[in-house]
């Protein structure tokens, strides 16, 4: 979902289950939606996007086990994906005024589980701008 205003981009992704939602389901969704938040919590001027990868990357792989993605976010603007991504070949350093999207996905059953939140860094360490939009999994019975 998103919206572009005065020509500036945004992206952020909940998923969602139709029926009853089993406990796997749920816990994949509860460590992808943990992750999600507390890597943006991560971001901080000065800190590059190598590091936030290996911390993000250990801290989902300890929360799902298995769990392979090749970057876990990248920058917003003009475009909906731009530098700075984060991944391990990125040595590039965040810079406060940066608009950053935690990307997540997470594959179980053949289904994709997939979450995005937004967040803008400041002087003072990350701000969450989709924090308040619904957290947990939804399920429709």
């Amino acid at each position: 979902m998103g919206c572009v205003y005065r020509g500036y981009e945004s992206d952020f992704v909940r998923s969602y289950i139709l029926g009853r939602a089993t406990d796997r389901q749920q816990e994949v969704y509860r460590a992808l939606d943990e992750g999600s938040l507390a890597i943006g919590m991560y971001l901080k001027p000065g800190r590059s996007c190598i590091d936030v990868y290996n911390w993000g990357f250990t801290f989902m792989n300890e929360r799902l086990p298995g769990y392979a993605r090749e970057f876990l976010g990248h920058g917003i603007g003009l475009g909906p994906h731009e530098e700075p991504r984060l991944h391990e070949g990125n040595p590039m350093v965040l810079e406060p005024g940066m608009v950053i999207c935690i990307e997540h996905s997470f594959y179980l059953d053949g289904a994709r589980y997939h979450i995005e939140d937004t967040f803008v860094i400041e002087e003072s360490g990350p701000v969450c701008w989709t924090a308040a939009l619904g957290r947990s999994l939804e399920v429709a019975v």
